[in-house]
């Protein structure tokens, strides 16, 4: 049975976000069985369209460049795809251990979720003002 190359842990789970963070990190960069994004990613995320998908999609890639680790987000380019962000990449100081390279990334990814609980919380209230 083919695994699909996809761990699904909600943002403010920091604890099964580091585990994943760890596992993909000790597994390297495998070849994957080729797959269509367009066919796999908009179900775990709950959304109908690759479309919907990418509107909302934050990219980072994460390397470890001779003995540092860099993390690199990538932005949308047009007409269509993604195109690396040099103007924000992160270089960690050399000897960073795995677990504070996970702990900037939970950092990130949960700076990056920081407006859609903000918009989350505002239609809370209004659903419960009305």
């Amino acid at each position: 049975m083919q695994r699909e190359p996809v761990a699904v842990v909600p943002v403010t789970d920091d604890a099964n976000l580091r585990r994943v963070f760890r596992e993909l990190i000790a597994r390297g960069n495998p070849t994957i069985p080729a797959m269509r994004p367009s066919e796999i990613l908009p179900k775990y995320a709950g959304l109908n369209s690759y479309g919907a998908f990418t509107r909302g999609l934050s990219y980072w890639t994460v390397e470890d460049e001779k003995g540092f680790w860099q993390i690199l987000p990538w932005r949308k380019a047009k007409p269509r795809g993604f195109v690396p962000d040099p103007a924000g990449k992160i270089s960690l100081p050399p000897g960073t251990s795995v677990d504070a390279l996970c702990d900037r990334m939970i950092e990130i990814l949960q700076t990056a979720a920081e407006p859609d609980r903000v918009n989350d919380r505002l239609n809370a209230g209004s659903a419960q003002a009305e």
